[in-house]
């Protein structure tokens, strides 16, 4: 009979820890990119990873963990080019982990756009050298370790 009440005593706590907790729509999630994504190495529909920042907790339960993961895409992207032109890279990320496992549908978008030298390549080249013309824009990289503050769509209830 001792045996059964610590048994049961040790296994209360574990109930407490599986109580449900609705995650609100609208809850905002700092993520932080896992590498570094380049316009001129990417693909369009290539996977992407970020890791969330800081724990998500609701009412003293952690429902996203610090270092929980985030997926999303590449859905636009523009290679550099001559004239100097720019590249372009759009990520978007859909979904991260919950402590239980669970896909929190949210939404974070992050565009980067490399600086754009068309107008000097074109000036130096008229007035110049036509060669001038070959200057190939920079890539647009969105770095490693950049935060991004993504938003849950939808209430969604967490096993915390």
């Amino acid at each position: 009979m001792k045996r059964a009440m610590i048994f049961l005593l040790a296994w209360l706590p574990g109930i407490a820890l599986s109580a449900e907790v609705r995650l609100p729509g609208g809850t905002a999630i700092v993520l932080t990119t896992t590498s570094s994504i380049n316009s001129d190495t990417s693909a369009v529909g290539e996977t992407v990873t970020a890791t969330v920042t800081t724990a998500v907790v609701i009412d003293g339960v952690t429902v996203i963990a610090s270092g929980a993961q985030a997926t999303g895409t590449v859905n636009r992207k523009e290679d550099s080019g001559m004239i100097g032109q720019s590249g372009k890279l759009t990520v978007e990320f859909t979904s991260v982990l919950a402590v239980d496992g669970t896909s929190v549908p949210i939404v974070a978008t992050k565009t980067i756009e490399a600086k754009d030298e068309v107008a000097g390549t074109v000036v130096v080249s008229t007035l110049l050298c036509p060669l001038a013309l070959l200057n190939e824009g920079d890539a647009a990289i969105l770095p490693a370790g950049t935060q991004i503050r993504a938003i849950s769509i939808g209430d969604v209830t967490i096993n915390g």
